[in-house]
């Protein structure tokens, strides 16, 4: 009895962490975008800074399912529209970061699309 219900205590936690594993604007994102807006919305600067990437490949990577992935998406351009930055440059960050590039921060993008 006591194995069923460590198993199903252990399957909770699994599921819930799963759940919870993406948030559009959890401390990931906060991180992501503070330490890398001077990269996306200066024109000086060329490349984006260690720190920026290593939280931007933090946050990407936060997002584990189909559907947290276009939630994501969606997240990237509803922060674009609020604070708004280089298309491009986001968009550059995959590559220079070495994240595998999911889509497009343009917001003519179609997050439906995104696997």
């Amino acid at each position: 009895m006591a194995r069923i219900a460590y198993f199903l205590f252990m399957m909770f936690v699994v599921v819930v962490a799963a759940v919870e594993a993406f948030q559009c604007n959890g401390p990931e994102n906060q991180r992501a975008s503070a330490l890398c807006s001077p990269f996306t919305r200066n024109a000086e600067q060329q490349e984006p800074s260690h720190e920026c990437c290593k939280a931007y490949k933090t946050f990407f990577e936060s997002a584990k399912t189909k559907e947290q992935k276009r939630e994501l998406c969606f997240c990237e351009h509803q922060n674009i529209r609020g604070r708004p930055a280089n298309v491009a440059k986001i968009d550059a960050l995959s590559g220079k970061c070495g994240v595998p590039f999911m889509f497009s921060a343009d917001d003519s993008f179609d997050c439906n699309t995104v696997n």
